[in-house]
């Protein structure tokens, strides 16, 4: 099984399934994989092109691209699907057959819908993100032994500590100055966590004159109206890098808290969910759990307050915490790299392959 189909509705910029797709297909490539991308499009289609990723573009309704799903599975002889989001996963489903598997990864609730459950259901193997994504695809009937946890991975290459901080010269920030960084999209919920942390914010930046904040991500130049002057509204960020090295901190959810850790920077995690708090050595493998506060059973409610002692505690000991974001980085090295994450992914890739021939089920270690 060589030749794999990964499928994505639109390749965005900045977002969290995007990433992991690019990733995920660039690893692949590199594993020996003939790999092609069922897509409509997006900022992110050239680079996939360049790395030698086939692009096969499919816009217009879900019955147009249904059409056009099944003339490219025949003609190109994709023998695996591997959809990422939902109206992916319903599209491969509808043409799954004896000789062609599909996996699907569940990247959070908002994809799990009630149809998205149905076409799970009729996957070869399942993949969730986190536990409480696990919980959630378990609990809505799909079988034990189809169900895989494999946590996100980072590419290591780009997100590892160094000492630059290109972003600081270029937004003219001094180079004394406690930098606050923020990142994660403005859209759909992610929009309103971003406003919220912006907020609670805002009253400790406008209070001390040393000290600056950093926004990222897509949609933020168009939804924040702030005007303070010392918070900087970045719109979407290529070099996420260089960005969390400009920062003393950075604060985040998903995958962004996963590199900005990596970089070596203190790293607060808060999501949709629920607050998780400042990560290091011993939390951090709890904290992937949820995604880092993304994903959960039920919303857990947190206060500015505990958002602000966070960095104030960071602030009055930066030398330490720098000591101990360090330390962590390198445990996200070992555990959180995209190289195992792929590798993780081929085994269920293998599983699948050998039920298809053998038609029973072989367990694996990646299985819940």
């Amino acid at each position: 099984m060589r030749k794999v189909l990964l499928m994505i509705h639109r390749l965005l910029q900045g977002g969290g399934t995007e990433t992991h797709v690019r990733l995920l297909a660039k690893k692949l490539v590199q594993e020996g994989y003939q790999v092609g991308v069922f897509t409509s499009g997006g900022p992110w289609t050239p680079s996939l092109q360049k790395a030698g990723i086939r692009i096969h573009m499919a816009d217009g309704d879900i019955g147009e691209r249904l059409r056009l799903l099944r003339q490219i599975v025949v003609r190109e002889r994709y023998t695996l699907l591997h959809a990422h989001d939902g109206s992916s996963c319903r599209l491969a489903a509808a043409v799954k057959g004896p000789q062609r598997a599909v996996v699907m990864t569940i990247h959070g609730t908002y994809m799990f819908d009630g149809e998205t459950q149905q076409a799970a259901r009729k996957a070869d193997a399942v993949i969730a993100v986190s536990e409480d994504i696990a919980a959630a695809v378990q609990h809505a009937g799909i079988r034990r032994e189809r169900l895989h946890l494999i946590y996100n991975g980072i590419s290591t290459h780009t997100f590892h500590p160094a000492r630059t901080g290109r972003l600081r010269r270029t937004q003219h920030i001094p180079g004394d100055a406690f930098v606050i960084g923020y990142a994660g999209r403005f859209t759909y919920a992610k929009e309103e966590l971003g406003r919220k942390i912006v907020r609670a914010l805002y009253p400790y930046v406008a209070a001390n004159p040393g000290v600056y904040m950093l926004v990222a991500g897509r949609n933020s130049l168009e939804t924040l109206r702030t005007r303070h002057g010392r918070i900087r509204i970045c719109g979407h960020v290529d070099d996420m890098g260089s960005f969390y090295r400009s920062c003393n901190v950075v604060i985040g959810t998903g995958r962004v808290a996963l590199e900005a850790a990596a970089t070596g920077t203190p790293t607060v995690a808060v999501g949709e969910m629920k607050w998780v708090g400042r990560l290091h050595a011993a939390n951090l493998d709890a904290a992937a759990r949820s995604n880092f506060g993304d994903h959960g059973h039920r919303y857990k409610a947190w206060h500015r307050g505990q958002l602000l002692q966070a960095i104030k505690d960071i602030a009055s000991d930066s030398r330490q915490a720098e000591t101990d974001a360090l330390r962590l980085s390198r445990h996200i090295a070992r555990h959180y790299s995209a190289g195992q994450m792929c590798r993780q992914v081929i085994r269920v890739y293998h599983q699948v392959d050998t039920r298809k021939r053998s038609g029973r089920s072989v367990r694996t270690k990646t299985q819940v």
